[in-house]
């Protein structure tokens, strides 16, 4: 290797901890970084350093050089430079992360994370601001972050176009898991404002099952405490759970342990369930149910109770006269999700007993 070459790799090797500091929130320690990522991020640096030098040596120097030099894929059509300035900018001028939002540190939104891998960029380059690079450079931008925000099969079919689609591929992962916690935060913060509201209002239901209906903004937390806690002999608590059952945000895991709870524990049958199991059958069988964070403990609670579940259905259909429901299928699985948040200030006796702690609506760190 020479020498020039060389001295280039271990200098953009010096460069990874500001790469992967910028896709870190402010103040974040290195060392919270995956190892493997720091390494991925090295090589993807110095491989892209030693491209850049090579094509400094010819008639493009400075060129950013992120595509390869014959795309083997169709790419789509990119704006206008100006166009693409006018997109990228608002990523580069995004707000962020809070230190404090009154009761904890927000994890980073998508746009920052992206704004941080762009401000990179530009400055491995030595430039200044989206002004300074060319259209040719402009356009692999857009690409890229075409590319960090598409759908999986979208985002390997992009990553093609690139000159190390692996790389490109391992950092489309990672903004992922970013925008999947932060979509995580404001799931549960917007569950704590309604709760909020919901406690301060002065015409709060007296039952649990319509306090769960007055809120404006699903808890599936809460939708899992009452069908895990809830008295298998006392109608108004079956009811409340069999309701949390048939929210589409109720998570998998949920909807299993309900079915295994009727089945196991001898609930009492009337009029009132055939037509909220038909619901929830039908749901899971039409794969209306998408959530799937949350798990059980153990995680193979509900792995054997299938024949207990076929069981239920048999004595529903011959106690209500009604034609027997169908058996769900892949139902009664191994949920190995994070435990749900307690949601203390619910009981089944009486609902919303008090009024919601933040720190209730804390996710635990990845």
């Amino acid at each position: 290797m020479p020498t020039s070459m060389r001295n280039t790799l271990w200098a953009s090797l010096a460069l990874t901890p500001a790469l992967a500091m910028a896709l870190l929130p402010d103040g974040a320690p290195l060392a919270t970084l995956d190892p493997a990522l720091l390494l991925g991020l090295s090589w993807a640096v110095a491989i892209g350093a030693l491209l850049g030098s090579r094509s400094t040596s010819r008639a493009n120097p400075g060129k950013l050089q992120l595509l390869a030099a014959n795309s083997p894929v169709t790419l789509p059509d990119c704006p206008s430079p100006a166009e693409i300035r006018r997109q990228l900018t608002p990523l580069l001028l995004a707000s962020p992360p809070l230190a404090d939002r009154g009761w904890a540190q927000e994890p980073e939104t998508e746009a920052h994370a992206l704004g941080r891998i762009i401000a990179s960029t530009l400055a491995t380059q030595g430039w200044r601001d989206l002004s300074d690079p060319g259209s040719a450079d402009l356009r692999g931008l857009w690409l890229l972050v075409a590319l960090l925000r598409a759908a999986p099969g979208k985002a390997g079919e992009l990553a093609q176009a690139f000159r190390r689609p692996d790389a490109m591929l391992d950092l489309r992962d990672r903004l992922a898991a970013i925008t999947s916690r932060r979509d995580a935060w404001d799931r549960q913060c917007a569950a704590f404002e309604a709760t909020s509201r919901l406690w301060s209002s002065p015409r709060r239901p007296a039952s649990l099952i319509d306090q769960l209906a007055a809120l404006d903004r699903p808890d599936p937390d809460l939708w899992h405490k009452v069908i895990r806690d809830f008295d298998p002999a006392r109608a108004e608590q079956r009811n409340a759970a069999l309701w949390c059952g048939r929210q589409l945000t109720c998570h998998r895991a949920s909807v299993a342990l309900l079915l295994h709870r009727l089945a196991q524990e001898g609930v009492v049958i009337d009029s009132c369930v055939l037509p909220r199991l038909d619901e929830i059958l039908a749901n899971w069988g039409a794969g209306r149910y998408s959530g799937r964070a949350l798990g059980l403990d153990p995680a193979d609670q509900v792995a054997g109770s299938a024949p207990d579940v076929a069981r239920l259905l048999d004595r529903l259909a011959e106690q209500t006269d009604s034609p027997r429901l169908p058996d769900p299928v892949g139902l009664f699985d191994v949920y190995d999700g994070r435990a749900p948040l307690p949601r203390p200030a619910w009981q089944l006796d009486g609902g919303l007993c008090a009024a919601p702690e933040p720190v209730d609506y804390l996710l635990p760190p990845a």
